[in-house]
């Protein structure tokens, strides 16, 4: 048994879900926060203390709306959980990867077929730096090798791929997946892709990897709606369901003196590629977005703030990119 969760085994369970929670379930069985049955919750409660209040579609029904998208560290402090689940077993899974010499026509092909192939099929593909001669696409199909070998055709066909595939037990394909911890010195920021993304953009990104700060910075992607976009953008606090792709952009650096370029180069990546992208991960949260409001959760944005109202009007739990109470 298990649920869609996400590809970061640092990351927890939590923080996941409350942003949303994409994986290599996602387009098979939704989001993790879509399957949240119950919250268990400690709420400020000014100079009475606190209290533990559970939400569900049948009690607090505002906050478990909330919960399901509206980003960690807002209403209070989640102590408990509840999923619905779904069986597993083994599961088929890939990776293919190119040459840079193949970086558009690999982009393309994994962007016209990854949102809109077989629904049991999500994939990623990370753009690396010129240095790094190459772009990797991976994916899960629960389903066997052979008919994802067929499904994979499109990809197969562009450039000169090298493909590795197998069968494995679920938790091994967690492993596979597994991107790792985060380093000490970073820099993320992302966005959503609503519609192919392009020649032009394409083109930017593959100009940006070329004038990488470092050649460890690099894009990644991953394959959405399918069963995320069954449930309508305003059903959940998590609003950006009829999005194609996660985009995440990524650098890294060891030395002080590298700081600055390195969230220069994120920055100006995000900034150039706006006219093709939309919004935020809020699970990507990135200090430098000014309207970050309207980027994570669009129009969202206010039923949340009546949210926050209601359960923390003392704006206890608060930070930079936290939701306000309407009075303050």
């Amino acid at each position: 048994m298990t649920i869609p969760a996400g590809t970061s085994a640092s990351v927890g369970i939590v923080g996941l879900t409350l942003g949303g929670g994409i994986g290599m379930l996602s387009r098979l069985f939704g989001l993790t926060c879509d399957q949240l049955i119950e919250v268990e919750m400690v709420q400020a409660c000014g100079k009475f203390g606190a209290k533990i209040i559970r939400a569900s579609e049948h009690e607090n029904h505002n906050l478990f709306w909330a919960c399901r998208g509206g980003g960690g560290g807002n209403f209070g402090i989640i102590t408990s959980l509840t999923f619905r689940v779904h069986p597993i077993k083994n599961v088929s899974i890939f990776s293919i990867t190119w040459e840079w010499k193949d970086f558009i026509a690999a982009f393309q092909a994994w962007q016209n077929w990854a949102p809109y192939v077989d629904e049991r099929l999500t994939s990623s593909i990370e753009l690396f730096t010129k240095q790094q001669n190459k772009i990797e696409a991976q994916g899960e199909f629960v389903g066997s090798p052979s008919e994802l070998h067929s499904l994979l055709s499109p990809l197969l066909e562009t450039g000169t791929p090298s493909l590795f595939i197998d069968e494995v037990p679920y938790i091994k394909a967690v492993e596979f997946f597994n991107s790792g911890n985060i380093p000490e010195n970073f820099k993320r920021s992302g966005s959503y892709v609503y519609k192919p993304i392009p020649l032009k953009g394409i083109q930017i990104m593959q100009y940006f990897l070329s004038h990488a700060p470092n050649k460890d910075a690099s894009i990644w992607h991953q394959s959405l709606v399918g069963a995320v976009e069954n449930i309508p953008p305003t059903e959940t606090a998590y609003f950006h369901r009829k999005a194609i792709i996660a985009q995440e952009y990524i650098t890294s650096w060891k030395c002080d003196d590298e700081e600055n370029r390195n969230i220069r180069w994120v920055k100006d990546l995000r900034e150039i590629l706006d006219p093709y992208t939309l919004g935020d991960y809020v699970n990507w949260p990135d200090i430098d977005i000014k309207n970050w409001q309207t980027s994570y959760y669009g129009p969202n944005f206010q039923r949340l703030r009546k949210v926050k109202t209601i359960y923390d009007p003392c704006n206890v739990f608060r930070f930079q990119q936290s939701i306000p109470p309407f009075h303050t």
